[in-house]
């Protein structure tokens, strides 16, 4: 709802195995978020895979500080879970 208020288009998935069936048809340079708790799968791991495969704006939710992710200097940002629009 804030997004679109914002005039933001969003598209959600509810896990990765969703988002990765749609990639092919997902701009390279859009905005990604990744959360870091994905259940079985490690968000870090779905964003390293993406960043191999050429996306390049991709920034990790989570509640754990961001220095937990600072060996992924691919990553554009660490934030919290809260919209960041």
């Amino acid at each position: 709802t804030r997004a679109k208020k914002n005039g933001i288009i969003l598209q959600t998935f509810n896990s990765a195995h969703s988002f990765i069936e749609k990639k092919n048809s997902i701009s390279k340079d859009s905005i990604i978020y990744i959360d870091s708790e994905l259940g079985i799968v490690k968000g870090e791991d779905v964003a390293l895979t993406l960043h191999l495969e050429g996306f390049l704006n991709i920034s990790m939710t989570s509640g754990h500080p961001p220095e937990k992710f600072k060996e992924f200097h691919f990553l554009r940002s660490v934030i919290s879970k809260a919209a960041p629009f």
